[in-house]
């Protein structure tokens, strides 16, 4: 998986659910719509292989590179868990290419981002 530069012909999007800890510990935890860049890639196929191996070991790289320690809270405040909804394979110049559905890793190609989203929700609700 490489990051965003202008050689790569693709990027990866993944919209979900994000859990993070609420303030006080005895509130557990609460989610917030996300979006996540999973990788870049020079090629479709291998976009396609990046979001593969993420879906298979479930891993979907959502925490960054930073410290999210809250001193006045004393804990980790940052994201703890991602439940991936929607796929999206964009090119370059931001075109959607390519859209899936996490949970199967059904592919689709028509429809708007929108259209394909309700038509998922609907699907399992």
């Amino acid at each position: 998986m490489k990051t965003a530069n202008s050689s790569n012909q693709f990027r990866v999007v993944v919209t979900g659910n994000m859990e993070y800890p609420e303030d006080h510990n005895d509130y557990g935890t609460y989610f917030k719509r996300s979006e996540i860049l999973l990788c870049c890639a020079d090629s479709l196929a291998k976009a396609m292989e990046c979001v593969a191996e993420a879906w298979s070991k479930n891993q979907w790289k959502f925490r960054e590179d930073k410290d999210y320690f809250d001193p006045d809270l004393g804990k980790d405040c940052g994201p703890i868990n991602f439940l991936p909804e929607i796929i999206l394979i964009k090119d370059k110049n931001e075109k959607l290419v390519l859209t899936g559905h996490a949970a199967d890793l059904k592919w689709f190609q028509k429809g708007t981002p929108e259209e394909r989203q309700r038509a998922i929700f609907e699907k399992n609700h």
